[in-house]
C-alpha cells in the first residue's frame, strides 16, 4: 500500500464502506477553492484582454489533457495536488458531515491551503521540464498560463517583435495574477507559469 494511501485511511477519508467518501470530499474542497479564485479572478475579462492584447495568444486545445484542475477561462490552469490527508480530523469531519458547498467550507479552505497543498518531505516540486522557473518551493500555489501557436499567420520581423509583446504581456500579467491570489488566500506565495505548447 501507498504511503498516501495508507495516510488517507489513517484520516477517515477512504473507508471500505464508502467508496465515493474520499472523492466527495476532494470535489467539496475543489469546489470551496473554486469559489474563492473566481472571487479574485475574473477569468472572462482576463481572457478578454489577452485576445485583444494584439499579440495572437490562441488557447491550447490538448493541455486540458493532462488531468490539471481548469479554471473558467481556455488560459488558466491549476498546476497544485490538494493532499487532504494534511487536514486534521476536526476539518476532515466538517468536510465529511457537508453535502454541499457553504460559508464554512470556503472559510476552511482559505485557512487550510497552505497546509492542504504542500507535499510531505519535499523540498521543492518541479513542473514541466526542469528549468530555474519550474522548479518551485514545497507550499506554493502554482497556476499556468497555457496557450498555443499563434493565432494569425506572421512574417519574420512580425514573428520577432509578436514574441517580444507576448513576454512584455505576460510579465505583467504575473505580477498582476500573483499578487492578487497571494493576498485572497491568506499570503500563500504564488506563481504563474507560463507553457506555450507547440
Amino acid at each position: 500500500m501507498d504511503t498516501r494511501k495508507a495516510k488517507l485511511q489513517e484520516k477517515g477519508l477512504i473507508i471500505e464502506n464508502d467508496n465515493n467518501l474520499y472523492k466527495r470530499v476532494l470535489t467539496l474542497y475543489k469546489d470551496g477553492f473554486n469559489a474563492i479564485l473566481n472571487e479574485v479572478v475574473n477569468f472572462s475579462n482576463l481572457s478578454k484582454a489577452i485576445e485583444e492584447s494584439k499579440c495572437f495568444f490562441a488557447p491550447s486545445k490538448t493541455f486540458k489533457d493532462y488531468g490539471y484542475l481548469s479554471t473558467t477561462s481556455p488560459y488558466f490552469y491549476f498546476l497544485n495536488t490538494f493532499y487532504l490527508e494534511n487536514l486534521n480530523e476536526n476539518d476532515i469531519e466538517i468536510l465529511k458531515n457537508k453535502t454541499q458547498l457553504d460559508e464554512e467550507v470556503v472559510q476552511l479552505v482559505k485557512r487550510t491551503l497552505k497546509d492542504v497543498i504542500k507535499k510531505e518531505k519535499a523540498k521543492n516540486i518541479t513542473y514541466f521540464n526542469a528549468t530555474p522557473e519550474t522548479i518551485i518551493r514545497n507550499g506554493t500555489l502554482v497556476f499556468a498560463f497555457v496557450y498555443g501557436k499563434n493565432s494569425k499567420a506572421l512574417n519574420d520581423e512580425e514573428y520577432l517583435n509578436n514574441i517580444k509583446a507576448q513576454k512584455k504581456f505576460i510579465n505583467l500579467l504575473k505580477n498582476n495574477f500573483e499578487s492578487g491570489i497571494s493576498s485572497s488566500f491568506n499570503n500563500v506565495d504564488c506563481k504563474l507559469l507560463s507553457y506555450k505548447i507547440l
